[in-house]
């Protein structure tokens, strides 16, 4: 997953990225896995159920990858290694609007990277706009919703890079069991911290989330 010749700096971004894929090789052979590190060169990826048979070095494959904001995107290239249900493809000559696709999404994550995004979602605006200043003073890029909903369509519009959500207890139980569970399903790297009713939400829940964020990082 090197450079690209020539020396193109584009192609030298690469992130690790959060997200889902399924790898199509001959004789109709479809893995799906999770990416773990994506690049203009190629993509490095974990079977979600690593029992298949491995995949020879050099074998030409096809991955679907799922973009933000893009659904998924097709890109065609050859095996580098595959051994311990870990599967590292290098892409051939991308497409324009497939190369694009990719950078954004690599920007994303180390824009993520540098600045952590964190979903704070509260229906009580003046503690809503507390916690998100907080977060932003830790360096956090902090995004608000009022709902639940709002909060969902937060984190798919920038999927894969919203590292952790806080959650207020004045939510109803089944809008804080919703998120929970859809987070638990779609996104389970995603931190998650309560705002407690009664409770200082700079000492409780950013407290709480700076020291799970720098234990996740570390």
């Amino acid at each position: 997953m090197g450079d690209a010749p020539g020396g193109n700096r584009r192609r030298s971004y690469r992130a690790g990225v959060h997200g889902r894929a399924i790898v199509h090789a001959a004789g109709g052979v479809a893995l799906r896995a999770d990416v773990v590190d994506l690049g203009l060169g190629g993509v490095r990826l974990v079977e979600t159920a690593a029992d298949a048979a491995p995949l020879a070095d050099g074998a030409e494959v096809a991955v679907e990858l799922e973009c933000a904001g893009a659904g998924w995107v097709a890109q065609r290239g050859r095996v580098i290694r595959h051994q311990h249900g870990e599967l590292v493809v290098r892409f051939h000559a991308l497409r324009p609007e497939v190369e694009d696709l990719i950078e954004d999404e690599v920007l994303g994550a180390v824009e993520a990277e540098r600045a952590p995004r964190v979903v704070v979602v509260d229906c009580t605006p003046e503690r809503r706009h507390q916690v998100a200043a907080a977060l932003r003073g830790l360096g956090c890029c902090s995004l608000e919703a009022a709902t639940p909903l709002e909060a969902i369509e937060l984190i798919e519009r920038s999927r894969l890079h919203v590292c952790a959500v806080a959650l207020a207890e004045c939510l109803t139980q089944t809008q804080a069991d919703e998120i929970v569970q859809y987070l638990h399903d779609s996104h389970p790297e995603v931190v998650i911290a309560r705002i407690r009713d009664g409770e200082d939400p700079v000492a409780g829940a950013v407290g709480e989330l700076a020291r799970r964020l720098a234990r996740s990082t570390a």
